[in-house]
């Protein structure tokens, strides 16, 4: 028999929320040890009152190397903890050096591919980095977050896959901006000339960096813009003394590569004794969470989820703005004697939006071909529809688009 909710007051708080946004835990939590660091990161006492008599209070995704304690423990309050999902984390405390943590972490094969990625990005854009942090004017703070929602809206149609922050932005946006000032969160930027291509926000506590918010340009994919932004963080998070940099939960195909660091995530039922239809459901849900978990976990090693998201992308219709991720019908190297005389072609400039289809095609021919976007002419053919000829130094290529009148 499932017993009935008490007329205590259930109440289910996030400890992302509490901790990193109002840095405020009463009344539920007196003390977190970082085991990680072997540290008091939080120490605030509270008077002996019970703030939380004939209630149940959840704390979602607690991560389990920030141990815990409550208020009163062995008095009236208890507390449940149920392990969840995984997280993720790199220990940079051993490195002085990013180059130190890559030649750890990473073969002399992947190392070099991870510079070529980045010296490609350079070598063929106007590429420059910054980060914010203690300081941002509340314009240039808005204008990156509109750049990272049209960034994640993108990124997340062509993935075909939800994404939370998209759905609380205007209250995620509102707290990220005074946190910046206080040097308790930054933003990482990587700009094309002005135009942000990379935007990754984080949230800091102590010396734990959380890597909360990032996309990326998808014209830019080609060079692989996830691993730039990652190894930037972390040699900035070295060169600052920061000691755990904190991926969170999820994308784990992704995070394996970086991490050194594996953790657990728990759900915290705190709840009050003294009221025994209060300690009777509290216990009820502990337990039910702890079995729902344990038969997410079955499933996921069998291979159900795998099987869920595939089946959600087939039919996933994103509430968002449609992505036009058009790519050539075809393609060709060219040589220089192939191009048309200039009587047949117009020079056209890719700042006016209506060319913005051209990016993609065009940014994947810089990365292969080493040309550099000031040295490329992007040539219109006038009398073919959609037909293109990038003029590098090194390389020429002829694309063909479908028409994009109706478009």
């Amino acid at each position: 028999m499932i017993p009935s909710k008490p007329a205590t007051n259930l109440e289910q708080l996030h400890f992302f929320e509490l901790f990193l946004a109002k840095r405020n835990l009463e009344p539920f939590y007196t003390r977190i040890y970082n085991s990680f660091s072997k540290k008091i990161i939080y120490d605030r006492s509270i008077p002996q009152k019970n703030y939380l008599s004939k209630k149940t209070i959840i704390i979602k995704d607690v991560p389990d190397y920030l141990e815990v304690e409550i208020p009163n423990e062995n008095n009236s309050l208890k507390i449940k903890k149920v392990s969840t999902y995984e997280g993720y984390a790199i220990n940079i405390q051993p490195y002085i050096h990013i180059n130190e943590y890559l030649s750890e972490n990473f073969g002399k094969a992947s190392r070099s591919k991870l510079r070529r990625y980045q010296n490609r990005l350079e070598n063929c854009f106007n590429i420059s980095y910054k980060m914010y942090y203690g300081e941002i004017a509340k314009d240039e703070f808005s204008f990156l977050f509109n750049e990272l929602r049209s960034m994640l809206e993108k990124r997340f149609t062509q993935k075909k896959e939800d994404n939370y922050e998209l759905q609380n932005w205007e209250k995620y946006q509102n707290l990220i901006f005074p946190l910046i000032n206080d040097k308790k969160a930054s933003i990482f930027v990587i700009y094309d000339g002005r135009k942000p291509i990379d935007i990754c926000v984080n949230l800091i506590y102590d010396k734990i960096v959380y890597s909360s918010l990032s996309s990326y340009d998808i014209n830019y994919a080609a060079f692989s813009m996830g691993s730039i932004d990652m190894i930037k963080l972390i040699e900035w998070c070295i060169e600052n003394k920061f000691e755990t940099i904190d991926l969170l939960k999820g994308y784990y195909y992704y995070k394996q590569k970086w991490i050194n660091k594996i953790y657990g995530y728990q759900n915290h039922f705190i709840y009050d004794t003294t009221s025994l239809g209060t300690a009777f459901y509290a216990n009820f849900k502990a337990l039910s969470s702890k079995y729902f978990y344990l038969l997410f976990q079955l499933f996921k090693r069998w291979k159900f989820d795998e099987f869920y998201h595939n089946y959600k992308r087939k039919i996933y219709k994103p509430d968002l703005p449609e992505v036009d991720l058009n790519q050539p019908k075809s393609s060709r190297y060219i040589q220089d004697k192939e191009i048309p005389t200039e009587y047949d072609l117009n020079e056209i400039n890719l700042d006016n939006p209506k060319y913005n289809y051209l990016k993609k095609t065009l940014y994947d021919f810089l990365y292969t071909s080493h040309e550099s976007i000031n040295t490329v002419k992007i040539l219109e053919l006038k009398n073919f529809k959609s037909s293109f000829i990038f003029k590098g130094k090194l390389k020429n290529i002829e694309v063909v688009f479908t028409d994009q009148a109706g478009k």
